[in-house]
Order: structure tokens, then sequence, then C-alpha cells
């Protein structure tokens, strides 16, 4: 959760998006208020939806492609990587070398341990 979202919460950031006249400033809140919105059950969709329709602005991409790839990100973390979703079809490679996929074990008790050096 952002500084912004802990000190204003939902309705602050709400009163921002609706009377704020600079582009930017608009667009960051309504950001944050849809990702704090995302995040909770009751919410979620309201908050999936806020981000959609940022992420449709005309011209966003170009003239803020930071925020752009947040939303992609954010977006995708809520409609795929939430608690109860299936987990995506992981594909890597045994210790012999040979190549299999999460979902040729759906149904199985998998433990998965992701590591690495760096």
């Amino acid at each position: 959760m952002s500084d912004y979202s802990r000190i204003l919460g939902v309705e602050g950031l709400r009163l921002i998006v609706e009377k704020s006249g600079n582009e930017k400033v608009s667009q960051s809140a309504t950001y944050h208020l849809a990702s704090l919105l995302s995040k909770k059950e009751a919410s979620k969709a309201e908050g999936i939806t806020l981000m959609k329709k940022l992420q449709a602005t005309d011209g966003l991409a170009e003239r803020n492609p930071k925020l752009h790839k947040q939303i992609e990100s954010e977006l995708f973390i809520a409609e795929n990587l939430s608690i109860g979703s299936a987990a995506p079809d992981i594909v890597g490679k045994d210790h012999e070398g040979k190549e299999f996929k999460l979902s040729d074990y759906r149904g199985q008790v998998v433990l998965l341990d992701f590591w690495g050096i760096w």
C-alpha cells in the first residue's frame, strides 16, 4: 500500500479523482484508488474496473509509460494471482533436464521450490 493510500484512504483518493484539474494527479489518484480497492475481496471488482478504465485512457501509454506499465502489472496480479486462482502454467526442467509443466501435475500435491544464484 502506498503512502497516498494510507494517508488519504479510499474517500480521500475518490475526492482527488473527482476534483483534481491536473491530468497526471487525477490519473495517479485513480491508480492508487484502484490498487487499494482491488486488494480487498469486497471491492476487488470495482478496483479492476477502475484500473481497466484508466488503462484505456487515450494516449496514456505514450504520455505516462511508467503508469501504464504499473497498471498492466496490477491487473495481472489482481486477475491471475489471487488466493483461490489457478496457478499459472509454469514450464521448467527437472534435475535430469527433462521439460515439464505444472499442469502435468494437476490434482496432485505439488511443492514449488524457487531459488537461484545471482
